[in-house]
């Protein structure tokens, strides 16, 4: 009786030998993948957030050493 693999995200039976191998269907894979890739960018970006002498908070982003956005005044 051939082995029966299920995709490690739903759970849904793989049908080719590639998707077994890997052990995700096609489309869980990409979900993963972006998964993967969202969370290695936050624990990579870097907030900063100071407040002046009169009262204004100023709020940064950055990513590996970059300012992906510009600082704002809350």
């Amino acid at each position: 009786m051939d082995e029966v693999i299920c995709c490690g995200r739903c759970g849904r039976k793989l049908r080719s030998a590639q998707t077994a191998e890997i052990g995700f269907g096609r489309v869980c894979y990409e979900k993963d993948r972006l998964e993967r890739v969202k969370a290695e960018y936050e624990r990579n970006q870097q907030k900063l957030e100071f407040e002046w002498d009169t009262g204004v908070t100023v709020r940064a982003t950055f990513y590996e050493g970059e300012q992906i956005c510009q600082g704002n005044e809350i």
